[in-house]
């Protein structure tokens, strides 16, 4: 089961799934490589035209040249999803060590040829910056799923190093107002790679986490922001505002669920305003799993400064909450933000269901011989035991945020 669970897993990240989600071909075999040796050779032919801006007839060569490029990308991944599809029925109906290592070795070979591939795609964006236009039309016209994540980290990746010559508005309008939802999708998913983005930018992703026409949409331009701040800390008080802002003016769980998570991810000390809206979240969300969410942005947003009033806000919504998991996720994160007072925290704890009580237990005994500057190693040993007495926490905040 663990086998197939990673051969899935390495699927999914190959093939479409935030941030997640890689790109084309190297060599002069293959589709891109021969129209690239076939351009060069045109170009050689006629050394006149190359002091001059480049001809009609040019553009096309190098647009037909990356067409070429993403179709070549497209069959590599189908491939990818049949070897694999083929691997796991094959490790579960004929368990077989030899059988299991040479599909393993295949598969693997398939994912770095397809991680090449997508990694030649940006270099070539990256290189050549008009081609991102000929791109992003491809993508506007792109059906397959798959594809389009493809498409968008190589725009995005494309994206993080053009910085403000990168034209963010064909995607931004894409997300905007295209009729494909995945499409949409893949487009806010490029430009989550912008580590400066503009104001503009900024405003018109700020009106779609709130004016979006599904929820989804504006879930996923919350996710961009929450991107942003990820790869660029001077953003964090002004995105986490925007974001706050989106979280209240929408009734939506999924909306609200992901600006809790995109603050929670941030894992540094929450804002005034970022500690009052997490203390509120824990309390009143609707649902566990977005209570649970506040739970780990209160434990990851604490500081010195502030430490006292994430540990009330955690212990009073320990006291209130209905859910034994959440209850579970609480006690995770009263113990991380707790650090050297943890045992003092704990142990006031009450613990009616024993499974709390085996939590309390647990933290108490792995903090006696832990490095509580290293909360890494202390959730791997927490989450270990778990996983032998198959009692794991449910939801999201288990015990590796």
């Amino acid at each position: 089961m663990k086998k197939q669970a990673a051969v899935s897993a390495s699927l999914a990240l190959l093939t479409g799934t935030v941030i997640l989600l890689a790109f084309a071909l190297t060599g002069d075999r293959g589709p891109f490589g021969q129209e690239r040796t076939r351009v060069a050779s045109a170009k050689k032919q006629d050394t006149a035209k190359t002091a001059t801006e480049p001809t009609d007839a040019d553009l096309q060569d190098r647009e037909t040249a990356t067409a070429a490029h993403v179709q070549y990308l497209k069959e590599q991944a189908d491939l990818l999803d049949a070897k694999t599809k083929a691997a796991i029925a094959a490790a579960k109906y004929a368990p077989q060590a030899g059988a299991d290592s040479n599909a393993d070795a295949e598969t693997a070979a398939l994912e770095k040829h397809l991680l090449d591939s997508l990694s030649s795609l940006t270099q070539q964006l990256i290189s050549d910056p008009s081609l991102t236009t000929s791109v992003i039309a491809l993508l506007s016209k792109e059906t397959d799923p798959d594809t389009m994540m493809m498409i968008a980290q190589a725009l995005g990746e494309a994206a993080a190093a053009m910085g403000d010559k990168f034209p963010y508005d064909l995607l931004l309008t894409m997300a905007e107002n295209d009729s494909d939802y995945q499409r949409r999708f893949a487009a806010l998913t490029a430009l989550g790679y912008m580590s400066n983005p503009s104001a503009d930018l900024q405003q018109r992703m700020a009106q779609l986490s709130t004016g979006g026409d599904t929820a989804g949409v504006r879930a996923a331009a919350v996710a961009t922001m929450g991107a942003w701040m990820g790869r660029n800390r001077d953003l964090t008080n002004q995105i986490s505002d925007t974001l706050l802002a989106a979280r209240d003016a929408s009734d939506d769980p999924t909306v609200r669920g992901m600006v809790i998570q995109s603050i929670g991810n941030m894992d540094s000390p929450l804002t005034p305003k970022g500690l009052a809206a997490m203390s509120d979240a824990v309390l009143s969300e609707r649902e566990a799993s977005n209570r649970s969410l506040a739970a780990v942005a209160l434990g990851s947003g604490s500081s010195p400064d502030n430490r006292a009033a994430v540990l009330s806000a955690l212990e009073a919504a320990y006291l209130a909450e209905p859910e034994l998991d959440t209850q579970r996720h609480i006690i995770t994160q009263i113990t991380k933000a707790a650090g050297a007072e943890a045992e003092l925290y704990l142990g006031r704890l009450p613990t009616p269901h024993p499974q709390l009580a085996q939590d309390v237990q647990d933290y108490v005994g792995i903090l006696a011989s832990a490095d509580r500057s290293n909360w890494g190693s202390i959730w791997e040993k927490k989450s270990d035991l778990d996983s032998q007495r198959g009692t794991y926490p449910v939801g999201a905040g288990g015990h590796n945020h």
